[in-house]
This record gives structure tokens, C-alpha cells and sequence, in this order.
């Protein structure tokens, strides 16, 4: 690490992600910014997950507890980082290697935004047969990406939004979102591709499909807290 550079956590919540771990945490420690901690919360897995983890053979703040959804394990990431700047990644994703480099350094250069975010861009995992392929399609090539992969924030602003709420299954950094757009964080979007979101078949929004009605209720709440705040 370079101790004169600011220190930037990258969270990454896992849940059974003996398959695509290795890769996603790869990538981080590939990122061009040299002064990086990778806190890990597993969230219950019974697979080879741990193992996964340990073989990649770099330093990394690992923490196991049971079951309790990705809110409250991310959550704990943010409580576990004591740094200037948060970021995350999902276990089975890909950032790309100057992420990191270019955020602080914009950050650094403009003290008054408190986050910024990229472009992410979806590919198909290449593990996948091809039936897999003709049912998992992309939507898109890339847009803008305001998700928690590719923001990076600093500590004080995501503090000053409060944490993610637990009551949500899916959909979770849209609610963080709403609530940051109420309180006018002030963020700036870099016009390039910093995630490489993975489609395969355990897609935590395949496999949570029941929970798309979580999204009317949050944005219910985000219009009904406006009305109040008016």
C-alpha cells in the first residue's frame, strides 16, 4: 500500500460465490490505484467460497456471519472501513482496471462532490451453455451506471445518506439512491465503462423475481417522504 495515497475499501458481499469470487476479487487487486483494502462479507455460504477467497493469495478482510440478506452485509462492510472512500462490488462482477485511479483522483480534484459513478455494460459469463445463452439476453451494451459498482464515495457522504435498509430484498442500492437524490448528494459521472456486469443464471434478479414489487413500494416511500419534506 501507498501510504500517501488515500486508502480506498472495496466491500464485496458474498453469498455462495465459490464460482465467480476469484475473478471479481482479481480485478480488484488488478486496479491501477495501488492503495486499496478488500473487506469480504460472507453471507452464510456453505459452498467453497472461503477456499475460493484464500486462493486468490492476496491480503483480505474476511468476515463470515450467518444468513442475514445483502442490506445488513453491506452495511457491516461500511461499519468494518475506517477510510476515506467506500466502494463496492458484487461478487460476480468485473471492474475495470483504472476505476479506482480515476475516481480518486477526480475526487481529490473536487472536494466538493461527494461521489462519482460510470458507465457499466453487461456480458455474458462465458461458463454459460449455449440454451443458457438464448434464455439470458443482454438488455443493453452499456449506460450510465449509477449502482454501487461503479461508485466510488467518500465515507462522510455516505454517512450523511445513512445505511442501506435491511427491510428490502432486491433492489436495495435503488432505495440508498432514492434517498441520496432526496438529500442532493452531489456526484459527477465519468462517461466510460467502469463495471462489467456478469448475466448468468443465478442472477440475484433472476432468481428474486418475486421481489420486483419491492421497487413501487420504495419509490411510494421516496414520493411520500418528499411530500413531508416539502
Amino acid at each position: 500500500m501507498n501510504n500517501r495515497l488515500p486508502l480506498v475499501s472495496c466491500i464485496t458481499i458474498v453469498h455462495n460465490g465459490e464460482k465467480y469470487i476469484r475473478e471479481a476479487l482479481t480485478s480488484i487487486f488488478s486496479q491501477t490505484y495501488p492503495n486499496i483494502e478488500v473487506i469480504v462479507i460472507d453471507d452464510g455460504s456453505t459452498d467453497n467460497t472461503k477456499q475460493e477467497i484464500e486462493s486468490v493469495g492476496q491480503p483480505i478482510r474476511y468476515y463470515y456471519h450467518e444468513k442475514s440478506g445483502i442490506a445488513h452485509s453491506m452495511n457491516r462492510g461500511v461499519n468494518e472501513s475506517n477510510v476515506q472512500f467506500l466502494s463496492f462490488l458484487d461478487s460476480d462482477d468485473l471492474w475495470d482496471q483504472t476505476k479506482t485511479e480515476k475516481q480518486v483522483a477526480y475526487l481529490m480534484e473536487n472536494p466538493e462532490i461527494e461521489a462519482c459513478f460510470g458507465y457499466a455494460e453487461e456480458f455474458k459469463s462465458p461458463d454459460l451453455v449455449q440454451t443458457q445463452h438464448a434464455g439470458l439476453s443482454k438488455k443493453h451494451d452499456s449506460i450510465p451506471g449509477y449502482s454501487s459498482g461503479t461508485m466510488l464515495i467518500r465515507k462522510s457522504g455516505f454517512e450523511r445518506i445513512g445505511t442501506f435498509d435491511t427491510q428490502w430484498k432486491k433492489g436495495i442500492f435503488s432505495d440508498w439512491f432514492l434517498r441520496a437524490k432526496e438529500k442532493n448528494l452531489s456526484m459527477y459521472l465519468f462517461e466510460e465503462v467502469f463495471l462489467y456486469r456478469r448475466i448468468h443464471d443465478k442472477n440475484y434478479g433472476i432468481t428474486h423475481r418475486d421481489s420486483y414489487n419491492d421497487y413501487v413500494k420504495m419509490l411510494k416511500a421516496s414520493l411520500d417522504r418528499r411530500r413531508v419534506n416539502k
